[in-house]
């Protein structure tokens, strides 16, 4: 579970909290009672966005992942699906 703060209780004891986040632990911050923001670690920061991948990434992983035939999907079902068309004409 998150420790929680207001954006007041944040102002009065910052050091405390900064001193929790680098001990691990993820801070969440309310203002009128609504959760406006999450403070972490920037270890954990960078191990979250470590994971996010391109889309390209993603559609290979997509495509390594995914037997079409098991699930009774043609194959070529991708086929044609890109525009090859040039695009609109540009002036400047």
């Amino acid at each position: 579970m998150l420790n929680q703060y207001s954006t007041q209780q944040l102002c009065e004891q910052f050091p405390e909290v900064l001193q929790q986040v680098e001990r691990g632990s993820s801070i969440e911050i309310t203002k009128e009672g609504k959760s406006v923001a999450i403070i972490l670690s920037t270890e954990e920061y960078h191990r979250l966005i470590s994971r996010q991948s391109s889309f390209w990434q993603a559609l290979e992983k997509f495509r390594q992942h995914t037997n079409l035939e098991e699930l009774e999907i043609d194959s070529d079902v991708f086929e044609g699906v890109r525009d090859s068309t040039p695009g609109r004409e540009v002036i400047w």
